[in-house]
């Protein structure tokens, strides 16, 4: 196993996994630290496999239920006949008795869930308004989400970088968990595991939406890394000046 060229000691690479992983995983990471790191990473890969199938299952039962609710305000004898969502069959009881499978709260169900309803409205994404900036060494673009300024929304413009690399999965457009370990080693000589591949919309300053391929989903990140060089073997150019728009 081995990342740049460099050995991984497996303990090393299993205390590096752990500890890079959100406080949401801490229950986990609890029960399999004593384990091996291919016990550990065949964990982590199923326990992500669920959360994405349990994401997929509630968002696909929200769009069922939000277009019956629609087909029922159709109007007509439709109307009459097919007017009843979940939420009217549980309006005969009482209110208390209803329970969102999205919020987990009481008190009405997942079609009328106002916390679902703003995520699906503004489902982020990996938008970028570019600027210049400039260190000692070289300049770099960087580009930061239309309406936030933190960190983890911004991408970084990297020379160095051989693969174009995300920091949440929420930016990913396809996806695909990697079966076996990748590691990636940082200029600040961190190392950060790699834990998926596929493909990110970033909207430009422009107002155009461009698909990036090939993109690792990389924990312990603060910022996305834009490739140079997977960019320059497309065939693309990089132009870098201080009022650089794009």
């Amino acid at each position: 196993m081995k990342a740049a060229g460099k050995p991984v000691d497996e303990e090393d690479a299993k205390l590096k996994l752990l500890n890079s992983l959100p406080p949401s995983y801490k229950p986990l990471v609890y029960s399999i630290c004593d384990k091996s790191f291919q016990e550990c990473w065949n964990a982590l890969l199923q326990d992500q496999i669920s959360r994405e199938f349990e994401k997929s299952s509630v968002e696909a039962e929200s769009q069922l239920l939000y277009s019956t609710q629609r087909q029922s305000k159709g109007g007509g004898s439709s109307r009459r006949s097919s007017g009843y969502t979940l939420e009217k069959i549980g309006a005969a009881g009482s209110k208390s008795n209803l329970y969102c499978r999205y919020c987990k709260k009481k008190g009405h169900l997942l079609e009328s869930c106002f916390k679902l309803q703003k995520k699906r409205d503004s489902k982020p994404v990996a938008g970028v308004v570019v600027s210049a900036a400039a260190d000692s060494q070289n300049k770099v673009l960087m580009a930061s989400q239309i309406g936030g300024s933190n960190q983890d929304h911004s991408w970084v413009v990297d020379t160095g970088a051989t693969d174009h690399m995300a920091c949440k999965r929420e930016y990913f457009h396809t996806y695909e968990p990697l079966h076996s370990p990748k590691f990636v080693y940082l200029g600040d000589n961190s190392v950060h595991p790699m834990v998926g591949i596929g493909s990110v919309v970033v909207k430009l300053s422009s107002g155009e939406k461009v698909t990036i391929e090939q993109v690792y989903h990389v924990l312990g990140l603060f910022k996305n890394l834009f490739s140079g060089k997977q960019f320059a073997k497309k065939k693309g150019t990089l132009v870098f000046t201080d009022t650089c728009k794009r």
